[in-house]
């Protein structure tokens, strides 16, 4: 039985092989630049891999949509550093993601995250946290650019890739977020906020140079809208903040529990092939099921938090005292969120280790768990 990657697979990367006949050529020769100096990539992308680039999608395919042309270029920039990275992709447990959206990030620093440059994928599936504006969001792909002091996040719609890129409409698959890392020090949580407006800022001054050049050529059709494509749009403050949160927890629980990682094959692979590659019994068969599933395509993934699910984490309880009985003062229940901190270890505790304290209900014995107030600030 023939195997091959399927448009309608679970994961992204995957999708993406199946729907563009010039993935394995063109990412090869865009990983090339996945080590360049800022400089250098910029000089080859524009004199190599552009040019390149768009001959290829116009012989096959025969697209000649410049917007469709300029997204492709852009994106097989993006998959060319997820192949010079050995194309590895994260699956997240479901019950892992509710988690870690209800935490904090506390004091910890980016010179805490263990981060690997270049470009992994993280998986999180179609999640309601990742439903942003009407939108429905399953991945990201994230790029550490070390030399830049960058973060590059590319947000991924839901079934982005299942369809070839004949039309624009069929094209709009990724929502760039970067985040800027230049400051070890700094906090995670007021890097994400700094990012943010300095985004915004770029834009907003993007936006006043074009309306400044409309106003200095009036006789000039000039739609600024549209020239704004050529700098890209600025993502809503509240996408932002939902897609690069939940990435950085991500991360961040990577580098706390980098134990609770499991190497398998993909869930929507065949069963069969998969169980014989999982199989140690015949080394011969093992190999050869491998061989297969590569050769179509399938490569293994990390799945993260198997532990963490099948553990009482996820349904961990505080009390104080023995019982409710016990209590003098009873302390109302309530959800406490989970948090990464910066635990001290090591010789007179003069070391610095991140780890994950998982959200739980705090005395869960003494009644109704408390909604809270809304309250709507002018």
């Amino acid at each position: 039985m023939k195997i091959q990657a399927s448009s309608k697979s679970a994961f992204a990367p995957l999708r993406f092989q199946a729907t563009r006949p010039w993935w394995k050529p063109m990412g090869k020769l865009a990983a090339k630049s996945a080590s360049y100096s800022a400089k250098k990539r910029h000089q080859f992308l524009n004199s190599e891999l552009h040019p390149t680039m768009l001959k290829t999608v116009k012989e096959m395919i025969g697209v000649r949509d410049p917007r469709v042309l300029q997204n492709e270029s852009n994106v097989i920039q993006l998959f060319g550093g997820f192949l010079a990275s050995g194309r590895v992709i994260y699956e997240f447990a479901d019950s892992l993601t509710d988690s870690l959206i209800v935490t904090d990030f506390d004091d910890t620093t980016l010179e805490d995250l263990e981060l690997v440059e270049g470009c992994v994928y993280l998986h999180f599936g179609d999640h309601p946290f990742l439903n942003v504006d009407g939108i429905q969001y399953e991945g990201v792909f994230v790029a550490w650019m070390k030399n830049e002091g960058l973060l590059s996040l590319q947000a991924v719609r839901s079934h982005a890739f299942s369809k070839k890129p004949i039309h624009f409409s069929n094209n709009d698959n990724t929502e760039s977020l970067p985040v800027f890392i230049s400051n070890p020090q700094e906090t995670i949580s007021s890097a994400i906020f700094n990012s943010i407006m300095t985004v915004i800022q770029n834009h907003n001054e993007a936006l006043s140079q074009l309306e400044a050049i409309k106003n200095q050529h009036p006789e000039m059709d000039f739609d600024v809208s549209g020239a704004l494509m050529g700098i890209g749009s600025v993502p809503s403050q509240y996408l932002y903040r939902q897609i690069v949160t939940i990435s950085l927890s991500a991360l961040c629980f990577l580098t706390a529990r980098p134990d609770d990682v499991i190497e398998t094959w993909p869930g929507d692979a065949p069963g069969d092939l998969t169980e014989r590659a999982m199989s140690k019994k015949d080394i011969g068969r093992q190999a050869g099921a491998v061989r297969n599933l590569e050769s179509e395509g399938y490569v293994k993934i990390q799945y993260v938090g198997a532990t963490f699910a099948a553990s009482s984490e996820t349904v961990r309880y505080f009390k104080k005292g023995d019982s409710v009985e016990d209590v003098k003062r009873i302390i109302a229940s309530h959800p406490r969120r989970g948090h990464f901190k910066r635990q001290p270890y090591g010789p007179k505790s003069s070391q610095r280790k991140m780890i994950y304290v998982a959200p739980t209900i705090v005395n869960p014995g003494s009644g109704k768990i408390g909604t809270g107030k809304v309250f709507s600030v002018e």
